[in-house]
């Protein structure tokens, strides 16, 4: 099941399987694809001010470099409530 993975930066990010994210965003071309690598791990991580989907080696070497701004708070928070409730009604997010 997804679930939110807390991170000192903040950001707002969810731990998925490939599987996940075929329910979540197939319909709109997600395939479960890293989008910096293109590699295709069984689990990775939707990063929500990013709108993008990370592998754990890319993710943890984005999260290591990455800042946080006040203007992309809002983006952020759009992306991250719209795929919580895309999670909610496939009963995919861990309670």
């Amino acid at each position: 099941m997804a679930k939110i993975k807390q991170n000192k930066k903040k950001f707002l990010i969810i731990e998925m399987t490939k599987t996940e994210t075929l329910e979540v965003w197939g319909k709109f071309g997600g395939a479960g694809i890293c989008d910096i690598c293109n590699n295709i791990p069984e689990k990775g991580f939707y990063v929500a001010v990013l709108n993008d989907y990370l592998c754990p080696k890319c993710f943890d070497e984005w999260l290591k470099n990455a800042k946080r701004y006040k203007e992309d708070e809002y983006f952020e928070k759009m992306n991250f409530d719209d795929t919580i409730h895309r999670l909610k009604l496939k009963n995919l997010l861990e309670k």
